[in-house]
Parts: C-alpha cells; structure tokens; sequence
C-alpha cells in the first residue's frame, strides 16, 4: 500500500468521522419531521456513502499498490464507483441547492425543479456514453485515466450549482436588506476548495471532507439559528424580532420597510372542533403559506398564537400590492384544493415603516389596530368566528 492510499483512506475516514459526529450532536435537529431536514439527511447520506466508494474507487486501482494484478472485475469495480461518485457528487449539490432555495423561498420553484432534473439526466447519459466512449474517464489494465470533456463536465455541472446558490442568496439579501439569512459564502468555500485541490492534485482525495466541513458548518449556523426560530411553525420567533428591531433603529441604511401584522379569522373553531393537535397543524400550514407567498422580500415572524408579523424590504405600492394579493391568492388557493377539512382565512394590516418619526412600537401598535379593523369586517360576515 503506497502512501497515496494511506492519505486518501485518511481523508475519507475524517469525512465520515466528521458527518457523523455532526449527525450524532445534531439528532435533535435531523428527528423532525421537515422537507429541510429531508435534504439535510439526504446530504448526510450522500457524503457518507460518497466517502467509502471513494476509498472503493481507489482501493480497486493499481496506480495505488493495493492490488497485484489487473482483471475485468477490478475494471468493472472502478467503473461503477467512478461512475457512483460522479452520481453522489451531483445528486449532494443539488440537495445543498434545494436546500438553501427552500430556506429562502418557502419552496423549490419549478424552474429549480427542471434545472436538477436536466442536470442528473446529463450526468447520467454521459456516464452511459462513457461506457462504450470514454470521455469522461477511462479504465485500462485496471487503472483509471482522466478521458476529455467529459472530465471536466462534471466539473463545470458542479460549478453551476454552487453558483446558483451563491446567485440566490445574493439575490435574497438584496431583496432581504437587514433581514438575515445563513451566509452561504461561507458554507462554498470548503466545497470550493476542495474541488480545486482535488482538480490539481487527483491523487489526493478531498471532496467528500470538503462536503463533510461543508455540512458541519450548516449544522453550526442551524445550531445558532434555533434561537431566532418559533418551535412549532419554524418561522422567525419573537427573539429575532427583537434582534430586528435593534438592528433597523440602529442602522442609518435600509429604512425602507413595511410592517404587517395577520391573524386567522376563526381559529378557536379550529381547535374547538377539530383539536389543538389539528389548529397547530393549521399554524403550520399558515406559516409555510405566508413563506411561499412573501418569498424573498420579507421575513414572517410568528408574533404570539395565532397571530404573525411578516417585515417587507419595500414600501413602493405597486409592489406591497402584489404581496398582498399573493397572500390572500395562496389562502385561497389552499381553501379551494380541499386538502383539510377547515378553511383558513387571515385579518391583515399594515404600515409604512418611519423610524425617523415613530418609534417601533407605536408601528406595532398601528398595524395591530388595522388589522383588528379588518378582522371587524370580517366577522360581520361571519359571527360564527366570535372567539367568545
């Protein structure tokens, strides 16, 4: 065994110690059920996986010294785990992708959606081409060798996606303005250099413990984040709202924010006639609609029960109009497909924010008052919300 081998078996070993260690200290957060913690474990499953085919890769070529002789069947076994870490290396960073679309947006949009599927179906095909013409890599007498544009495919696929993600979140804080989001930068750069050095020097095996920090660092933000997040909904709780309104009285910059305050018209019945098991469901189920219809302009803050703050990086019109109609177009849209068995409807208002001439709190108190205006209105057409 040279000692190429030895580094590589010592470098996949410490990515697999590092996911699972960080799947270990982190099964408080894994152990809900979540579409984020679907993708966080599907990352977890990827690298750890990805790291024992790689030693397999190299352990089944004799340029590494563990074999004697050459065979079909060492030839066949390079070309699968070749083949299987070119796959695993996609399908992870697609998953980071989706991962940080969701955290943002709410959702993955389909456009996301098409990008991914595009992406594995060529990633697929050309490793079946590679078969019969090797242009991605070859495997003679047991050894494997770099092909042609294939090769770097993979490499500028890779590239793509990690873009995409940095693009998005650039895009999200632009729109976001003090509204904080993870700092994806930092989560690339592992990645990003372990792709050049595994570039540069292929017989020194990093992208997986690139992958491995890579996902350890994100559970270190999730850790951090659990502070500012609600619970039940997952959305922003009353602590980062707090930290928010510091940040907005302190700044000298980004003044231009709206504040709206919703709250479900209706609720106790809710809970009277289907159980609170059931109105948390609905909490749930409110939260992710207020995410998916604010998107990357705001942030939604569940402020107590069933009421929610959501903070908007905009005061032009035309634009707090069209967040405001996708709102109420999303609560429909639910109450039309029929998927529960009650219907939900939302009291909404909100304000301009002016920290120059009014004070975060009398902005709560504005918005309070006319969203309780609005929740009037509503139950005259329908007193059977009546909470008393």
């Amino acid at each position: 065994m040279n000692k190429d081998l030895i580094t590589i078996l010592l470098v996949d070993g410490i990515s697999i110690f590092i996911v699972l260690f960080t799947a270990l200290t982190s099964s408080y957060i894994l152990k809900e059920k979540n579409k984020t913690n679907v993708l966080l474990r599907s990352m977890i499953g990827i690298i750890f996986a990805g790291s024992l085919v790689d030693v397999l890769s190299y352990a089944f070529d004799l340029n590494y010294g563990l074999l004697n002789t050459a065979s079909i069947f060492n030839d066949v076994m390079i070309y699968i785990t070749c083949s299987l870490l070119r796959v695993f290396l996609i399908v992870g960073l697609i998953c980071f992708n989706f991962y940080f679309n969701y955290r943002f947006n709410g959702k993955i949009d389909k456009e996301h959606l098409i990008a991914a599927i595009v992406i594995v179906v060529i990633s697929i095909v050309s490793l079946i081409i590679n078969i019969f013409t090797p242009f991605v890599f070859d495997v003679a007498d047991s050894k494997f060798s770099r092909g042609g544009f294939g090769y770097y495919l993979f490499y500028i696929l890779s590239f793509i996606i990690l873009l995409d993600a940095l693009i998005y979140y650039i895009y999200a804080r632009i729109k976001g303005g003090l509204l904080k989001f993870f700092p994806v930068w930092f989560f690339l750069i592992p990645m990003e250099l372990a792709a050049i050095v595994q570039y540069f020097l292929p017989d020194i095996s990093t992208i997986w413990i690139g992958a491995a920090l890579t996902v350890d660092f994100l559970f270190m933000a999730l850790q951090n984040d659990t502070i500012f997040r609600d619970k039940l909904t997952k959305l922003y709780n009353r602590v980062f709202l707090d930290s928010l309104k510091k940040a907005m009285e302190k700044s000298k910059k980004n003044k231009n924010f709206t504040a709206m305050m919703l709250d479900l018209n209706g609720f106790k019945l809710i809970n009277d006639n289907f159980g609170h098991h059931v109105g948390d469901q609905a909490l749930i189920i409110t939260g992710d609609l207020l995410r998916e219809a604010v998107g990357t302009y705001g942030a939604v803050i569940r402020f107590a029960g069933d009421e929610f703050i959501v903070i908007l990086n905009t005061q032009n019109d035309e634009l707090l109009k069209i967040l405001v109609d996708n709102i109420y177009t999303v609560f429909d849209n639910f109450n039309n497909s029929g998927k529960e068995k009650y219907q939900l409807s939302i009291a909404l208002g909100y304000s301009k924010i002016d920290l120059k001439n009014s004070s975060i709190d009398e902005i709560m108190k504005d918005i309070d008052a006319k969203m309780y205006l609005d929740k009037q209105e509503m139950h005259k057409l329908h007193p059977e919300w009546d909470r008393k």
